[in-house]
């Protein structure tokens, strides 16, 4: 029997897992085919042909880094065969659906006003989704080229004879005093894999960049945009569907909390119409759960059954590199001293209104050629450790709902090829896993620069499973993580996210050190929602004692003693805060290295933590000599209190749903999960804004629950 909750939750009864995922299919098709339409095309490059010239450009991005059929056919069949059954299984649902709008001429609206009907749902429209999901939020790196266009920036402003040593201050590597997920003492890797991740020297710096061609930075510009698929995201952002993962989660064991254990998992996706996930439960003679779905493919990827739960933050482990080689001729290049032939697939995008458009897939041995340099000699190639294997992250979903606990669930999440930090939680313990297949490097090589397409570049193996950071039932009986650092030690390597101000410290000072409880997890991620969480506070204490007693800051005083680290609409104690922030940032950065193109790069490339460790003399460049630094700091509060009467109060961003209010403070999960596992077996709640479906009475149901912090019960909850 299968029936929905009051807020258009399936809850799904079949005899085993690939009938339970063909009613699922049924399920997504009925309240997310349009959506489900639109993610099968931009991952499959043939939304041109719906949409015309416009979306070309995404079409591109995604056949020059995608799968041809077969090769999708083949991934497909490398999966288990109960897998197999599943995907299947779904691809029936989703096409009794099809043929039944299309019989009856009862297909979303989208359809009518672009001219078309929906084709059959096939295996590869599945698998394409899934690898598309997979490769937009399971990974991080591929960072190379934005060091290498900040190189040849470089060249052309005042610290050009520094080049290393900014690149050292904006693209540090370890800095020892960001928050990992763990401490040593708690870490069960015991350090092994951070002992064998690369190390290198201005040496090593100086004599790769050496090796590399010096290419413009305006041609540099979109094969960034290219590696990271920006065309595709932005319609993925305006078509709903999934482009993104942030994520935070925290797990408290019975010592930490209230007797209980608890796991609060809150994946930060966007807050799109319809959401990017769906929600569902099924329940079959082996297994019983309820979690969140992808449309378009058959898996679950964070959940609880009454035994455990799960969730996932995304782990931005630097999984990808890109390699810059000579050409021979157009279909050849050089790798080392040997030349090579390019796999060359050609095909023809459709294009709505205009002819047909041919298009060539380029490949080396390593991966996807991303772009070639207009004078046509060198290309770039991007290696990915999880390249052709991509499928393999949602069987391993399915394996971490099929644990009996905490323990077995993350050494299934061990196996995943992708970068995520993985939580378990069962009624006795909770645990964590940095997750991902990560590659051991060529010695004598900067991690942060693209790496010269030769045999010496190659990759050594990847860390094992018990080399990658992980922890079971810690002593602080606590684990906090906001996309942080997993584990002392671990460097940046290519893109400079983990320092000393970084928003996890946020979470942990929301959570406090009283006892965890369901309500207070609820107003800590409350907390978070309105707090400053690009500087987490650290710059207060560096502000009042710079000012110490003098009389000329009174204003400037009284609103930095005020600031209490949140950033709530119309505070302007913490816009007076950040406008400091950013006066040094300029004041500092400015003379030295430009402006970086424009005002956005600029302000992403110097982050809070670069400015901050220039202030406290962890900086590589000497921008002002230790003995002016409170000086500087000064000089930018007095330039801020200035103009304080003219600055903007706090206006933090608001969920819009169509048809409702604005709803205050962006910064929160798109669908929330808050697990309690006490004496009485599993309690768990539920949050997915603004509801199950695009449309219809559950499109918007759970708006208002969004709006004022609510939950629903999940239909697994202990009576």
């Amino acid at each position: 029997m299968n029936s929905t909750n009051a807020y258009g939750v399936p809850a799904i009864s079949a005899t085993d897992l690939p009938t339970a995922l063909e009613i699922l299919g049924e399920k997504h098709a009925e309240d997310r085919l349009w959506q489900m339409e639109m993610a099968r095309r931009l991952a499959r490059g043939r939304m041109a042909e719906i949409q015309g010239p416009s979306a070309l450009a995404a079409d591109q991005e995604a056949r020059r880094q995608g799968y041809t059929d077969a090769e999708m056919r083949a991934m497909a069949a490398r999966l288990s065969p109960e897998f197999q059954q599943m995907f299947a299984g779904y691809v029936r649902g989703v096409n009794k659906v099809i043929d039944r709008v299309n019989r009856d001429q009862t297909m979303p609206d989208g359809y009518e006003t672009l001219g078309f009907d929906p084709e059959p749902w096939t295996l590869e429209d599945s698998v394409a989704i899934g690898v598309s999901m997979a490769r937009r939020f399971g990974t991080g790196g591929a960072g190379e080229l934005r060091s290498l266009a900040l190189m040849e920036y470089l060249k052309l402003q005042p610290v050009r004879n520094q080049r290393f040593d900014a690149l050292d201050e904006l693209i540090w590597q370890d800095d020892p005093l960001s928050t990992p997920t763990v401490n040593t003492e708690d870490d069960l890797s015991k350090g092994r894999g951070v002992a064998r991740l690369p190390k290198f020297t201005r040496a090593d710096s100086e004599a790769h960049l050496a090796q590399l061609p010096a290419i413009p930075v305006l041609e540099l510009v979109p094969a960034i945009s290219a590696v990271h698929e920006e065309e595709s995201r932005l319609i993925a952002r305006r078509e709903g569907v999934l482009e993104s993962w942030g994520s935070y989660a925290v797990m408290a064991s019975a010592k930490r909390s209230d007797g209980a254990v608890h796991l609060l998992s809150a994946p930060q996706m966007g807050h799109s119409t319809p959401s990017p996930v769906y929600e569902a439960s099924i329940r079959t003679p082996e297994l019983t759960i309820q979690g969140i779905t992808i449309p378009g493919t058959p898996v679950m990827v964070i959940g609880h059954t009454a035994k455990h739960a799960w969730g996932l933050t995304s782990g931005v482990a630097d999984l990808e590199d890109v390699y810059v080689g000579a050409t021979a001729g157009e279909s050849g290049y050089k790798y080392g001293t040997e030349t090579r032939p390019l796999e060359q697939i050609r095909e023809t995008i459709k294009v709505k209104g205009q002819e047909s458009v041919p298009f060539v897939r380029e490949r080396t041995h390593l991966g996807p050629v991303i772009m070639r340099t207009k004078s046509g000699t060198h290309l770039m190639t991007v290696r990915r450790a999880f390249y052709g294997d991509e499928l393999k992250a949602l069987e391993v979903f399915w394996d971490i709902a099929h644990a009996t606990d905490a323990k077995s669930a993350l050494a299934a999440a061990g196996t995943l090829p992708l970068s995520f930090n993985v939580f378990a939680a069962d009624a006795r313990n909770i645990g964590w896993r940095y997750a991902g297949r990560f590659p051991v490097r060529a010695p004598g090589y900067d991690a942060r620069l693209p790496l010269p397409l030769d045999p010496k570049t190659e990759w050594k193996g990847f860390l094992s499973p018990e080399e990658m950071p992980h922890s079971f039932n810690p002593k602080s009986g606590l684990i906090v993580n906001w996309n942080n650092k997993p584990a002392v030690g671990w460097p940046n390597m290519d893109t400079p996210v983990w320092g000393r101000a970084f928003r996890n410290d946020s979470l942990i000072h929301a959570l406090g050190t009283q006892p965890v409880t369901v309500s207070h997890l609820v107003g800590a991620a409350k907390a978070i929602s309105e707090a400053d969480s690009a500087t987490s506070g650290s710059y207060r204490e560096l502000f009042l004692r710079a000012m110490g007693d003098a009389p000329e800051f009174a204003v400037a005083r009284q609103r930095i003693t005020a600031y209490d680290g949140s950033q709530r609409n119309g505070d302007v104690n913490s816009a007076f805060y950040l406008e400091v922030v950013n006066e040094l940032r300029r004041r500092l950065y400015s003379p030295a290295v430009g402006t970086l193109l424009n005002p956005s790069f600029f302000q992403q490339a110097v982050q809070p933590t670069t400015i901050l460790r220039q202030l406290q003399g962890a900086g590589s460049l000497e921008l002002v000599p230790s003995r002016r630094r409170e000086r500087v700091v000064r000089e930018a509060i007095l330039a801020v209190q200035a103009k304080a009467d003219t600055l903007s109060p706090a206006a933090q961003g608001a969920i819009r749903y169509p048809g409702e209010e604005p709803i205050p403070y962006i910064n929160r999960g798109t669908y929330i999960q808050i697990i309690r596992f006490g004496t009485q077996g599993i309690q768990a709640q539920t949050v997915l804004g603004p509801g199950n479906a695009e449309s219809g009475e559950h499109s918007r149901d759970q708006a208002p629950l969004v709006r004022n912090w609510q939950f629903k019960p999940s239909a697994l909850n202990t009576p």
